[in-house]
């Protein structure tokens, strides 16, 4: 008997079993070779001004994936290594230096060492689709 799986859910909560099969299907290699360069050309968002205050940026939308933070403007420019966690609060993450942390939602909080007045992410959100991973993995 066939069935056929959406690539996507695959990637999101498929086993060990399928994984490898997903990613082949995709070409995931080039794809995130090819998302990462687009990421350098294209950025989703630019954070200044209003929205980057106090070593803390707010973007626009909450991402499903954050995929790359790059300070442009600033003390300490370049690609920051990114952490997950808590912002505010008795268990904060406070970044060190060529480092940020992303609350999970709208926020990341920057090194106040690296002294950034510009950044840009590159983000997908939930409702970002792509065609290859909308198609159908055949199952026998």
């Amino acid at each position: 008997m066939s069935t056929t799986t959406n690539i996507r859910d695959l990637l999101n909560g498929g086993g060990v079993n399928t994984l490898g099969d997903v990613n082949q299907a995709i070409g995931l290699g080039e794809l995130l070779s090819h998302m990462i360069s687009l990421a350098a050309a294209t950025p989703t968002e630019s954070l200044t001004g209003p929205t980057l205050v106090a070593d803390v940026g707010t973007m626009a939308a909450v991402p499903s994936a954050l995929f790359q933070v790059n300070g442009t403007a600033g003390t300490h420019t370049g690609v920051k290594k990114l952490r997950k966690g808590p912002i505010t609060g008795p268990n904060a993450i406070i970044p060190a230096a060529g480092e940020c942390v992303w609350d999970g939602g709208l926020h990341i909080l920057f090194a106040a060492y690296d002294a950034l007045t510009t950044v840009t992410v590159f983000y997908a959100v939930s409702t970002t689709l792509c065609s290859i991973t909308m198609s159908d993995l055949a199952r026998g």
